[in-house]
């Protein structure tokens, strides 16, 4: 998969910007970041569960899992934080997480959640442990997993929200009232300039 620019729409007008590259890496190398995701689920389980080496690689045999990456912004003095194209522009992998969600399927029903908050806690939700719970946590996000996109991530520090690339165009998806919104449009219903350069900063400090 070769993304190269995508459409911003503000204000009904269209434009097209550089997709960010490390959006591009992640998207080139989804294969590399897929085995590393299931050393991570494979590590929940024998940690948090009563599995070891056989059953945890047996279970994840049956698998599929679907990721979404932790992007983060870094704070500069050049960024408009009124602007969502100057604030995707400075966007990076989070190297610590790497992943915000990993959703784990088998035979397109959920039977897993692995999450990590914008502080950096991580934990694994396994539907036959705990029945019910990944089903609330595949009920904020099924609808959206159910179609195939080019790439889809968060932005740490800007919850309940997935920034979706599809057919050319970046869309965020809002999970407070279920509605796309183009991404500048998500950001000045959600955030005044001045809290989005808070955010980020406090969520930079945090290592």
């Amino acid at each position: 998969m070769m993304l190269s620019f995508v459409i911003f729409n503000n204000d009904n007008n269209e434009y097209y910007i550089k997709v960010p590259s490390e959006v591009q890496k992640f998207a080139q190398n989804e294969d590399a970041y897929m085995a590393q995701a299931r050393r991570i689920i494979r590590k929940e389980l024998i940690q948090d569960y009563p599995f070891n080496s056989f059953t945890a690689r047996s279970f994840l045999k049956d698998a599929k899992l679907v990721l979404i990456p932790m992007f983060e912004v870094i704070p500069s003095d050049d960024i408009d934080y009124s602007n969502a194209q100057s604030i995707i522009g400075k966007i990076r992998l989070n190297r610590k997480m790497i992943f915000s969600e990993i959703i784990l399927y088998n035979e397109d029903k959920p039977i897993g959640w692995y999450a990590c908050n914008d502080i950096g806690s991580c934990g694994l939700v396994l539907e036959m442990y705990m029945p019910g719970q990944s089903m609330i946590l595949y009920d904020k996000i099924g609808k959206i997993l159910q179609k195939e996109y080019d790439a889809i991530f968060n932005i740490r520090g800007l919850p309940w929200a997935l920034w979706i690339i599809e057919s050319d165009s970046l869309k965020v998806f809002s999970f407070i009232n279920d509605a796309f919104y183009s991404p500048d449009e998500f950001l000045k219903k959600h955030y005044a300039p001045k809290d989005l350069k808070r955010i980020f900063e406090f969520v930079d400090a945090i290592k």
